[in-house]
């Protein structure tokens, strides 16, 4: 694990990990592509330091990494993070 004592930096760190050493690469690699189409912008919303609603939202891409296209655009379309960055004034 990472020693620096920024949150954000161990965070990325673990994320590498995982996405590295998982057992579901073809699942990690999927979900990596598809948060790069649906992204969301933590710094665009003033919530730079909320990294576990950033991290829920890509878990979303994990879960449905095998599923449909409709499925995963429904839970986007719905998640809490993506209203509030599309109502953002």
């Amino acid at each position: 694990m990472d020693s620096s004592p920024s949150y954000s930096e161990q965070k990325k760190t673990t994320w590498t990990n995982i996405a590295l050493t998982a057992e579901d690469q073809l699942c990690q690699r999927t979900a990596f592509a598809l948060s790069q189409f649906f992204s969301i912008s933590p710094s665009f919303l003033g919530y730079g330091s909320l990294s576990e609603a950033y991290t829920y939202f890509y878990d979303y891409f994990t879960r449905n990494c095998q599923g449909t296209y409709k499925t995963l655009l429904k839970e986007i379309a719905f998640s809490a993070k993506m209203g509030m960055q599309l109502s953002h004034d």
